[in-house]
């Protein structure tokens, strides 16, 4: 019962989910954004292929785990960024 796939999604704010098709908890992560999409989240969904579990950890040795964390990074700062404001250092 303390998996999210059972929890109330409600009201929460934008959420990722980065996950590999060979990943165990691929059909998880699709339940759990499917429960948020339904309570009104704002929640993306991306799937990787052919990474192992937790792949953005390698991303020192790996470029799709540099790539992933770019994305993660893309997601954030468009959800911080004040509607119209560019993303350059100034």
């Amino acid at each position: 019962m303390a998996s999210p796939v059972y929890a109330d999604l409600t009201a929460l704010p934008p959420l990722l989910f980065q996950v590999s098709d060979d990943e165990v908890l691929l059909d998880d992560s699709r339940r759990v954004v499917e429960n948020a999409k339904r309570v009104g989240v704002d929640v993306t969904l991306q799937v990787w292929s052919g990474l192992p579990h937790v792949w953005q950890l390698f991303a020192p040795i790996l470029p799709e785990g540099r790539a992933a964390l770019h994305a993660a990074a893309a997601f954030i700062q468009a959800r911080l960024a004040p509607a119209g404001a560019g993303l350059a250092p100034g």
